[in-house]
């Protein structure tokens, strides 16, 4: 799940892909904004560009020790002008009704960053201009372990924090790992944090 506030609506996304945006006055109430898309990623990402609501989902390749990013597709929260009806998968654990009508909003593919760059993880999510940043690539994706499924590993010694961060690179679909193994466990997880660039 993510939480993000976007031109003053406070938008949630869960595991399963639906975008609802939240109202709490007078009462908490849910609306599905735009439906399961895409499918088949394990972890969701919310983050403002400079002008749209981006989702970031994010791909894994499981093994029995541990997970291992295999990629990244990032889309665009637009209007839907075809009025094509919500795919629905059950809601916040099945407990939301599925929505009646054309579904209001829909996720655009897209292909670049134009000069920004995303930072992504369980603590943070940030989106920046790589002109300010010279250090740091533009049209990429930085991701920090997010991995809370072996915890249990973590625990023990077995697994370690930051085992599974790098950079994935928009233009070619090509990923860069920060570390490739680690032989020493680390107790606290990743974050992001933007200094001022000036």
């Amino acid at each position: 799940m993510d939480i993000i506030e976007f031109r003053g609506i406070l938008y949630v996304v869960y595991k399963l892909g639906n975008l609802y945006a939240v109202e709490t006055n007078p009462i908490t109430k849910m609306t599905l904004i735009a439906g399961t898309f895409p499918p088949d990623a394990a972890r969701y990402y919310l983050v403002e560009s400079s002008k749209d609501l981006l989702l970031v989902a994010r791909y894994f390749q499981y093994t029995s020790r541990y997970t291992k990013t295999i990629g990244f597709k990032v889309y665009r929260l637009a209007e839907n002008k075809k009025c094509d009806p919500i795919p629905y998968n059950g809601g916040a654990f099945g407990l939301l009704q599925p929505p009646q009508g054309p579904a209001p909003k829909i996720w655009k593919d897209v292909k670049t960053l134009r000069g920004q760059m995303l930072f992504v993880g369980r603590n943070r999510t940030l989106c920046l201009p790589s002109n300010l940043y010279p250090k740091c690539k533009g049209n990429c994706i930085y991701f920090a372990d997010d991995n809370d499924i072996f915890d249990i590993f973590r625990a023990s010694g077995n697994r370690p924090y930051l085992h599974d961060g790098g950079v994935y690179h928009m233009n070619n679909k090509t990923i860069e790992y920060f570390i490739e193994e680690m032989s020493y466990p680390l107790s606290l997880p990743s974050i992001w944090f933007s200094p001022n660039p000036c």
